[in-house]
């Protein structure tokens, strides 16, 4: 009589025991339990050449794989050095332009602008790219700080952590990501009505943050003020400016703490204290 191994058995039987491999379930994407020696993550070789996703710097191309041939000037790294490989044939005083032509060395930084106007050996040689630090600035637009930012983007092009691309660090006074300001808080957060970072997320979730119950980071947020449009409708509009305990819709004089409804009136100093209308006279 003959039995069929289960699939899930006939899989297990074919681990392999080295410490770079396939893995045995690449359709389901699950991590297995590995027997001793082997990681503790599956390795995939994705694109059927040999090499696993750990060491193939495309993983999705057959033919980028460490070691693969390499095509010069083509854009792609196919041996997973690194870098594209440029022209093999230019001698040791010469260096590979920015299309692969074989250029003098000492052409790069003459204070000359070899954006392809001149030529070498029948060439018209270009150094203006970003390899060349645009001819080492001959060209004008030169990458100081090797951030990869030029000098006509990059408004700091003396420091590599400043860049069109760099991450933001709030109220430290430096503008990081070239956008021409230094934000006071967080991509995520907002100035309340005191000038608190507050999660911008607060404003018109239903809840008014009035500065009574909203703790955040240690200090109570307020937005209910026209600057967070009343917590984006959360809170009412008529607010109590002075404190007295009456807000804008009842209160005469809604900047003064001693007039309000009810307070008491002062005959014949012209002011109206508390809110009848008139000032009393005695």
């Amino acid at each position: 009589m003959r039995f069929l191994l289960p699939l899930t058995l006939l899989l297990a039987c074919s681990r392999s025991t080295s410490n770079t491999r396939i893995d045995e379930d690449p359709i389901n994407d699950v991590d297995t339990p590995e027997p001793a020696g082997e990681p503790s993550s599956e390795l995939f070789d994705n694109d059927g050449d040999g090499f696993t996703n750990d060491v193939d710097c495309d993983d999705t191309d057959a033919s980028v794989f460490p070691g693969a041939t390499e095509i010069f000037n083509d854009g792609i790294d196919q041996d997973c050095d690194g870098s594209d490989s440029l022209s093999s044939t230019c001698s040791a005083n010469e260096v590979v332009d920015c299309n692969g032509n074989c250029s003098p060395a000492n052409w790069v930084g003459d204070n000359f602008c070899d954006d392809g106007t001149y030529t070498y050996q029948g060439n018209q040689i270009d150094l203006n790219c970003p390899t060349y630090n645009y001819d080492d600035g001959d060209c004008g637009t030169a990458d100081n700080d090797g951030d990869g930012y030029t000098s006509d983007v990059d408004c700091d092009d003396t420091n590599p952590n400043i860049n069109p691309d760099a991450s933001e660090i709030p109220a430290d006074g430096i503008d990081q990501d070239c956008d021409g300001i230094d934000p006071l808080c967080e991509a995520d957060e907002t100035l309340d009505c005191n000038g608190t970072c507050a999660p911008t997320i607060w404003l018109g979730d239903g809840y008014c943050d009035d500065g009574t119950n909203s703790l955040y980071q240690g200090t109570q947020i307020d937005y209910s003020c026209g600057l967070n449009n009343f917590d984006q409708g959360d809170c009412s509009v008529s607010i109590d400016a002075d404190g007295d305990g009456f807000d804008e819709t009842e209160d005469c004089d809604d900047t003064d703490p001693t007039i309000f409804p009810g307070a008491t009136e002062i005959p014949n100093d012209t002011i109206d204290q508390d809110c009848d209308g008139s000032d009393a006279r005695s």
